[in-house]
């Protein structure tokens, strides 16, 4: 059974072929139109094209069944125009992406256009982390959707293969580490949250954690980035810059609450008594020597903090030594 109307669906797939070819002639990022629900800016041309030609060849078969018979199974060629259009849909988004990527591409030291074959480092901060969110955004995209990544790996802490230079051992390192960053040129370190902002874009989810980022305190006196840094602490806009440009991880970081095994005042409940933190589980600081009542150590297992054990070795959180 077809569960679209197929001359609507032909409509809309030829009105999206002919806004990429007319966005094409179009400069800058955001010269798009929206049309049948659909943001489009631009696609390889020979490839749309030759989309649209196999397009056209399924819609004159239909046309030319209806006109000889009036018991057509259309069946077949409806599962091929929706294959043949989700295709479309997918190379467009892969074209907005590339697009959107040229645009918040990194720098060298003298202001001309990094890549990773230079084997220098790029220049601290170019890596744009709010324009690639803004922007993509704006075309209605995001950094990931149910489970898939729609960005290059190399935007990725969690992909990225440490240098083994100057200490760089880790996907995310401690302090300020020029060599840690991927080949997209955006950082992994813990600078670009408190003084750069070229954090990649699973920086919150990769890194946060693990490098006890957490434990820094965000400035009160409206210093700036470098000054806050040097105090061991974030500025007030950095620690902004840094919720926004992390999408996902923004929510985590404002609203995540610890929780705890056992019910209030039972064996599993905290002791009243404070231990200075020295571990981060997501955004929550905890002190990885803390017990209740029965000895049981805090721990974090799966972004939460608890008292219970975490019963699958895999579940259980790693850490840096202080």
């Amino acid at each position: 059974m077809v569960k679209f109307n197929i001359q609507t669906l032909c409509k809309i797939t030829l009105a999206t072929l002919a806004l990429s070819a007319s966005a094409k002639k179009k400069n800058g990022l955001r010269m798009h139109r929206q049309q049948n629900g659909l943001d489009v800016i631009s696609g390889e041309e020979s490839e749309i094209e030759n989309l649209r030609r196999n397009l056209d060849r399924e819609v004159n078969t239909i046309q030319k069944s209806r006109k000889n018979t009036n018991n057509v199974n259309l069946n077949n060629a409806g599962d091929k125009i929706s294959q043949k259009y989700s295709s479309l849909k997918l190379m467009i988004q892969q074209q907005m992406v590339k697009d959107v990527i040229r645009a918040i591409h990194p720098l060298t030291m003298d202001g001309r256009p990094w890549n990773v074959t230079m084997h220098s480092p790029p220049l601290r901060g170019s890596y744009d982390s709010i324009t690639l969110t803004s922007d993509l955004e704006q075309l209605g995209l995001k950094k990931s959707s149910d489970g898939k990544e729609i960005l290059p790996k190399s935007h990725y802490c969690k992909y990225r293969t440490p240098s083994e230079v100057d200490g760089d051992k880790y996907s995310c390192c401690i302090g300020e580490n020029t060599e840690c960053y991927t080949s997209a040129g955006c950082f992994c370190d813990e600078s670009c949250y408190t003084k750069y902002g070229d954090c990649c874009t699973d920086h919150f989810l990769t890194c946060y954690e693990h490098l006890k980022l957490c434990l820094i305190r965000v400035d009160t006196a409206n210093n700036d980035a470098e000054t806050a840094a040097s105090q061991n602490k974030v500025s007030q806009g950095q620690r902004e810059k840094y919720v926004k440009s992390q999408d996902s991880g923004a929510d985590l970081i404002q609203g995540r609450s610890a929780t705890f095994g056992g019910p209030d005042g039972g064996p599993g409940a905290p002791k009243p008594q404070h231990i200075e933190p020295n571990a981060c589980c997501l955004q929550a600081p905890f002190n990885t020597n803390e017990q209740n009542e029965v000895g049981d150590f805090k721990n974090c297992c799966r972004g939460a903090l608890t008292y219970d054990v975490c019963r699958d070795e895999n579940e259980e959180e790693s850490f840096f030594d202080v």
